[in-house]
């Protein structure tokens, strides 16, 4: 029996399991195809990944690199995505061949071709796993790293399965065959979704296709770089925009709140709405292929009735606590993609530069320990605080959802780097113990209420005294007194009401938090201002 059984052998997988070696846990990574991250062998279907390969940033600390290597994994050997690919934006190719030597630079446990298709408890707690070929394993702590690998099927557009081919149907390298290609030339396509992959699809196929119309739920698709989340539309995608507002006959559309029909005649396809009339939503605008874009969501078939986790609303989503434990199953983890349900649409724990970090702290919650580092003068707390903001890559990665904190303790003061701030608040905190103190909570955040137009994002709302009207990213800093109430049992919103200040600082066009006057003098004053010195 091994103490832990990860399913799935993607990136998550390959993270925790590089974190398990070091602590000589007893586990094993179930693979169902005969390579490490297999998902990018196929998606996305234009090679090219979106996701960051920064090498030339003019700094040497690896720490601050990782703040523009959003594809490789924490590894104390230096093997870097930077040796697979000197691009900004790599092929998917390099990522591919990035993970399998990871797993064998690291040697990693991983068991290949092993597809698990039924998983369940036994009266001793004990969860067993039945895979493909026959085996029967044991576990006591299983960590689901499968990733959002089913097609997700609104609920509102009825055929949608029988007349719309799905993201997922189509085969490897499909779109970058010329011969395929052809099929499209001067056809009309509608594409349902409007997220990256739609306008993924849409960029490639107005090449060939007389036109194509993007039709989403949102009335305007959402932008990474209005939005600071890097999962809405990037801007690697955006050359389709001028096809639409340059009126190139493509076009960009949204459904309004109603059921819809998807209908198939004479050879086209129409969207109809689901009403006695069936009206054409596009009068008698026929389409002749229809593009499922809307998405995955996670494949729940292999867990038996009574292990079935519970869903978030949009079934999505595994329900977690805050150490990344299913809800209503124990000893029942998610990693990778599956841990984004507490910061979905907020910040970056969907993808490998987010959840790398929060794989290193679910370790330290669930396997180890978070450090404490005794820190013996304030002039050493704020070269601390000043050395994090500038070059932590988890705070600038994982922003406002990991945070350092710092509290001084009889005579010594304390630092506690990249902790999980829904961990710090919850009930299963067990792993910090927080004195009755002053505590500085710090992390690296953009303004929730994020700006849409076009002419002011990037400009520089903030001056002395209004650091909190900040768009960018910038330290925030939360004074919480431990010595009057507990902030264990608070959420991350009555954490904000019952905090004794909240602290923004000034942010900087490039995040260079380096200004003694704005930055390290002002956070002196704060610890003084709270008799700490």
């Amino acid at each position: 029996m091994y103490t832990t059984i990860i399913i799935g052998g993607g990136p998550a997988a390959l993270q925790l399991g590089y974190f398990l070696n070091k602590i000589n846990e007893s586990y094993i990574i179930l693979e169902r195809n005969e390579i490490c991250g297999s998902f990018f062998e196929k998606y996305p279907h234009s090679n090219g990944l979106i996701s960051i390969n920064k090498i030339h940033t003019g700094k040497t600390d690896k720490e601050f690199n990782l703040r523009h290597d959003w594809n490789s994994l924490l590894n104390e050997h230096a093997l870097e995505m930077k040796a697979y690919s000197e691009k900004y934006y790599p092929n998917r190719q390099s990522l591919v061949k990035y993970l399998n030597d990871f797993k064998e630079h690291h040697e990693i446990k991983v068991k290949y071709n092993t597809e698990v298709i039924n998983v369940t408890k036994n009266d001793q707690d004990v969860f067993e796993i039945f895979t493909s070929n026959g085996d029967v394993l044991l576990c006591k702590k299983l960590v689901v790293a499968t990733g959002l690998s089913k097609p997700n099927l609104p609920s509102n557009i009825i055929n949608i399965e029988k007349y719309a081919k799905h993201y997922s149907e189509f085969g490897k390298d499909f779109f970058l065959k010329d011969k395929n290609l052809k099929k499209y030339k001067n056809k009309r396509i509608l594409i349902l979704g409007n997220g990256n992959s739609a306008f993924e699809l849409g960029n490639i196929l107005n090449e060939v296709c007389a036109s194509v119309r993007i039709l989403g739920r949102y009335r305007t698709p959402k932008l990474a770089f209005s939005t600071h989340y890097a999962g809405d539309v990037r801007s690697v995608y955006l050359p389709y925009y001028d096809t639409f507002f340059l009126k190139s006959l493509n076009s960009i559309d949204f459904l309004r709140d109603e059921v819809y029909k998807l209908k198939h005649e004479k050879k086209k396809y129409y969207l109809i709405q689901n009403c006695p009339c069936e009206c054409n939503v596009y009068e008698d605008e026929a389409f002749d292929e229809i593009l499922n874009c809307t998405g995955w969501r996670m494949d729940t078939d292999m867990f038996s009735s009574q292990l079935q986790p519970q869903m978030d609303c949009s079934g999505k989503y595994p329900m977690l606590f805050s150490n990344y434990e299913s809800y209503n199953i124990d000893n029942m983890f998610f990693i990778g993609s599956l841990m984004h349900s507490s910061d979905n649409k907020k910040s970056s724990g969907g993808f490998i530069h987010g959840f790398r970090y929060l794989i290193e702290s679910f370790v330290r919650m669930n396997y180890t320990a978070f450090e404490y580092n005794k820190l013996e003068t304030c002039d050493q707390v704020v070269e601390t605080f000043m050395h994090r903001i500038n070059v932590s890559s988890a705070l600038y990665q994982m922003f406002g959802v990991l945070c350092d904190i710092f509290f001084k303790h009889e005579s010594s003061f304390f630092h506690v780097e990249q902790v999980p701030l829904q961990y710090l608040l919850s009930n299963l905190n067990t792993k910090l113990n927080i004195p009755n103190t002053v505590v500085f909570i710090v992390t690296l955040e953009f303004n929730p209420v994020y700006e849409t137009n076009l002419q002011k994002i990037g400009d520089k709302p903030t001056s002395i005294g209004r650091e909190s009207n900040a768009q960018l990213l910038h330290p925030v800093v939360r004074i919480f007194d431990n010595k009057s109430k507990d902030m264990q049992g608070l959420s991350l919103q009555r954490l904000d009401l019952e905090c004794d200040d909240i602290v923004h600082f000034d942010e900087h066009l490039t995040a260079d938090f380096t200004n003694d006057k704005k930055y390290k003098n002002k956070f002196m004053r704060l610890i003084k201002s709270y008799g700490l010195d």
